[in-house]
């Protein structure tokens, strides 16, 4: 479940794996101004992810799926964030690039799909209405 807050605050950990910083969050929720301090990093997300998130095409029940964008996890890592939530890969012209967001790993894909398919691809071939992919 995703609420709407703004991120007051946050502070940083060294991380013991491979992964980098940890953060914690403190946020104050729009819908009652309650504030709650230290979430963890993989708990934090921008509204467009989450509803992305959500809309993807439901392959299990917690994985879904996009055209061209593969998510990422390390099931193995003691990063909660590398183990939970991972990042986002897309291939293009055989190189992989890896995204954190996903937002800009289906912004990355449909616009290599555009730009190989011209403007009159097709929306199956797209995970995103042509607008959100040039924003």
């Amino acid at each position: 479940m995703w609420f709407s807050a703004v991120i007051t605050g946050y502070q940083t950990l060294k991380s013991t794996g491979k992964y980098g910083l940890i953060r914690f969050y403190n946020v104050c929720y729009d819908d009652d101004n309650t504030e709650t301090l230290g979430i963890i990093d993989a708990c934090i997300f921008s509204e467009e992810d989450y509803l992305l998130s959500m809309s993807g095409q439901k392959t299990s029940e917690n994985d879904r799926e996009w055209i061209g964008v593969k998510n990422i996890v390390d099931k193995k890592s003691n990063d909660t964030w590398a183990k939970n939530v991972g990042w986002y890969e897309v291939s293009i012209d055989g190189k992989k690039y890896s995204f954190s967001r996903l937002v800009q790993a289906l912004r990355a894909h449909d616009a290599d799909a555009i730009a190989k398919h011209g403007d009159g691809t097709l929306s199956p071939k797209l995970n995103l209405s042509y607008d959100m992919i040039f924003m």
